[in-house]
């Protein structure tokens, strides 16, 4: 029995976990049983309980630290906030077409572009 080690989750609750992981008791073998979200969270730290089964049982704890990985999840908005709905053929280079904001909930910049083909066919995307 003192050889056999029983694993345990701890958390700041009175030994209550919410957080999205399981430890299997027998092995320790620590896994995601819910869905992951950066947005929401970016960092666990989780206390895992380690004991043996002996009489008098002995245990020791260590501190897991997991940092959530962001990904390409969520879609850019542009929000529009100046259009010019007709342009003159011979504007000039330069012409200011629209003025738009992007925002996007994942890490990293979004950048806003107009393009134009030079025949006043106009494409909007963002990188």
């Amino acid at each position: 029995m003192n050889g056999e080690i029983e694993y345990s989750l701890r958390s700041k609750l009175r030994g209550l976990s919410s957080d999205p992981f399981d430890l299997d008791s027998r092995t320790g073998k620590l896994t995601v049983k819910e869905g992951l979200d950066y947005e929401e969270k970016q960092v666990y730290e989780i206390k895992v309980l380690a004991a043996d089964k002996g009489a008098v049982s002995l245990s020791t704890h260590c501190n897991v630290v997991v940092k959530v990985e962001d990904v390409n999840d969520n879609q850019p908005e542009i929000e529009i906030t100046s259009l010019s709905s007709r342009i003159p053929e011979d504007a000039p280079l330069g012409t200011v077409v629209a003025l738009m904001g992007v925002t996007d909930l994942d890490s990293g910049p979004a950048h806003p572009r107009i393009i134009s083909d030079g025949g006043g066919m106009l494409t909007e995307y963002t990188s």
